[in-house]
């Protein structure tokens, strides 16, 4: 039996550059659910596909299901891409007509019966978690038993009438379970299923139960070393409802992953009233930089109407709490709530002012299916489940009007809010050197607070300064590869180069960090030892670190210049070859390989070059000198002389020009 499960595209279009628009960390990335489904299945011997077409063109989604001609097709479906992941199957049942079909996920979970009901080509529908109860499923298919009947799958009966014996029980042993970085890599990590809080906007209770069913602590922290040992990840992101919610539990996990020397960078979504300064010392110490914090509003009102049942004081001291231990915060805050004035969104501004976090991030209130804010709308605009079948908008907004865009304050969260477009902006309340200064000072045995502190000052150029945090950091943690090549910039900036060598040459060993920073190491010491001569050396090492990742180009343009420079052009020419198939609409490795050419009198292919390199880029006064020189050696003066004449007149003072044209013959002789 083959089987394959699938993450759908989030719109149905076969425009690659419309697609592209779609990504973000969340729309892109396969559901933890799915990788725990397909692991199970794997592990009792079945043969799964997991497919990630969340941005995938809609014809080649459909291609690349049906070529692995599968006996049963799993869909997972959030509400925001219901209407793809429905429309798969019709598109597929036509060319599959035997195969089973099943949609999952928190969305089909709330409106198994309207799918069922308004959708012939859904077979069936996994409610809640659907791990035993599809393994239940496929077992019986494999049999050949009816499928009928099993706790937490909906179908239909002979007669068309909706088949549900009920939801299935609760997993309550998740460390029964198998891990499933044990197949695949990722970097979004669930310890715990269900919310103790009952928020109105969530569906967590409806999917997960109120009750927190946690995995064993070394469940946790076997996923987490093989993400790190296995994969290579140093960055992972927990996404529990609530990481923090325990306290002894969460403190046992950091401990783990200091005592297995994990040495990951981790972030977390929590809540302020589950926070405190134990907690956050060792959270810290095992490397979390950035939590997430459910604030919603700066408004009493608006927090008791969306039953938080946290205050604004609570607010105030946690983030407070949490600078303190230099871990920068992002506020979600959620506006459009039901009755929110303008003055509610002011004394949203104001606590953002007081509490200063880094990030903020203000999203309209969408109604979920399985949520009170949901039964609100309806009752408010007389809706009902029809309406997620009806309406083509991606998200539902509980205010479509955006009334809260309208105004002065609306305006000013929404330009404060930290979306994918705006990555690369800088905090809006960074921290300053004197509270990286004091968090160092309280936190010298945990490594990031020496790290933040030479980075701030490496970032200045302050780098005689920044070294010592460097290497207490990496006393700290040896493996940290990042920390590594920073110290070795440091070095070389204040003449240590030889200890700036030593310090790159450390991360060779370190064949589990990012292949980028073993690839910058290399390329590094490259360029130190071409500097200091040593070329042999240097072009070893420049290859090597070519040979890591030969889709990047950084390498091989160090090697064709220097290679050009040197007039070594069995390295040059080599290099330069590579990159202009790595990068053809780039000029420089044309213009290299014209340069070689010239200089081993393939005058012919030197030309072909010059043209190609000036086609791509007609204002480098360099390549017009440079032609000059071709052109001369093949004895044409006037076309010699005609493009050292344009070389001057994109650069007039471009002194190697003046002198060649100097040495030219009069026109005319």
């Amino acid at each position: 039996m083959r089987i394959v499960l699938v993450n759908p595209p989030v719109i149905r279009s076969n425009d690659s550059a419309l697609l592209k628009k779609q990504d973000d960390t969340d729309n892109s990335k396969i559901p933890i659910g799915l990788y725990s489904i397909t692991a199970l299945l794997m592990e009792e011997g079945y043969e799964v596909f997991l497919l990630n077409h969340a941005l995938t063109a809609w014809q080649e989604c459909i291609e690349q299901i049906t070529a692995l001609t599968p006996d049963v097709v799993g869909v997972t479906c959030f509400s925001h891409n219901r209407h793809p992941a429905l429309e798969l199957f019709p598109a597929l049942k036509a060319i599959l007509p035997e195969c089973k079909f099943v949609l999952g996920g928190v969305h089909a979970t709330f409106l198994y019966r309207e799918i069922l009901e308004r959708c012939p080509e859904v077979d069936y529908v996994v409610v809640g978690e659907g791990e035993y109860s599809f393994l239940e499923f496929v077992r019986r298919l494999k049999e050949g038993e009816n499928p009928a009947g099993i706790p937490g799958i909906a179908g239909r009966l002979p007669d068309g009438s909706i088949d549900w014996p009920g939801p299935a029980e609760p997993i309550h042993d998740l460390g029964a379970l198998p891990i499933p970085a044990k197949y695949f890599d990722y970097a979004i990590v669930s310890t715990s299923r269900g919310c103790p809080f009952n928020c109105s906007f969530c569906a967590s209770d409806g999917m997960w139960g109120r009750k927190v069913r946690k995995r064993p602590v070394w469940h946790v922290l076997d996923e987490l070393e093989l993400l790190r040992h296995k994969h290579g990840e140093t960055f992972v992101s927990f996404k529990d409802e609530t990481f923090t919610a325990h306290k002894e539990r969460v403190i046992e996990i950091c401990k783990g992953m200091l005592e297995r020397k994990l040495d990951l960078w981790w972030r977390c979504d929590t809540r302020v009233d589950c926070l405190d300064e134990e907690r956050l010392y060792w959270m810290r110490k095992a490397g979390c930089f950035y939590i997430s914090v459910g604030v919603e509003s700066g408004s009493p009102a608006m927090l008791k109407r969306i039953n938080k049942r946290t205050d604004t004081q609570q607010i105030v001291e946690a983030s407070a709490l949490i600078r303190r231990f230099g871990i920068e915060v992002r506020f979600y805050l959620i506006v459009g709530l039901p009755h929110e004035t303008e003055d509610d969104l002011y004394a949203t501004l104001r606590l953002i002012e007081k509490c200063r976090p880094q990030y903020t991030i203000a999203s309209d209130l969408a109604v979920s299916p399985g949520t009170a804010v949901f039964d609100e709308y309806c009752k408010k605009d007389h809706k009902t489940n029809a309406l997620w079948f009806e309406s083509m908008v991606p998200i539902i907004l509980y205010d479509p009007k955006q009334t809260w865009l309208r105004t002065n304050p609306g305006k000013k969260l929404k330009a404060m809010s930290y979306t994918c477009e705006r990555l690369e902006e800088p905090p809006l309340f960074p921290f300053t050197e004197a509270e990286l200064r004091d968090i160092q000072s309280r936190l010298s045995d945990c490594m990031a607070p020496n790290y933040d502190l030479a980075l701030f000052l490496k970032d200045a150029q302050r780098f005689v300064e920044a070294a010592p945090f460097y290497e207490k950091t990496v006393e700290i943690s040896p493996a940290f590869s990042k920390a590594w090549l920073d110290l070795g910039l440091c070095y070389l900036n204040t003449g240590r180069d030889a200890d700036a060598c030593a310090a790159w040459e450390k991360i060779e060993a370190l064949v589990e960090e990012p292949v980028d920073n073993r690839t910058l190491a290399l390329l590094y010491r490259g360029i130190s030892r071409s500097v200091d001569g040593h070329d042999d050396e240097a072009f070893d090492l420049l290859w090597r670190a070519y040979a890591l990742r030969s889709d990047a180009a950084e390498a091989l343009r160090e090697i064709a210049t220097r290679g050009a420079q040197r007039r070594r052009w069995d390295h040059a020419i080599r290099a330069a070859e590579l990159w202009a198939k790595l990068a053809p609409k780039q000029p420089d490795p044309w213009h290299i390989l014209a340069v070689g050419s010239t200089d081993l009198g393939q005058y012919g292919d030197a030309q072909a070059l010059f043209n190609k390199a000036l086609q791509l880029d007609s204002k480098n006064p360099e390549v017009y000198l440079n032609y000059a020189t071709l052109m001369l050696r093949a004895a044409i003066i006037a076309d010699a002389r005609g493009l050292a004449q344009s070389a001057l007149r994109l650069k007039p003072d471009f002194t190697a020009a003046q002198q060649f044209l100097a040495h030219l013959p009069p026109p005319g002789v």
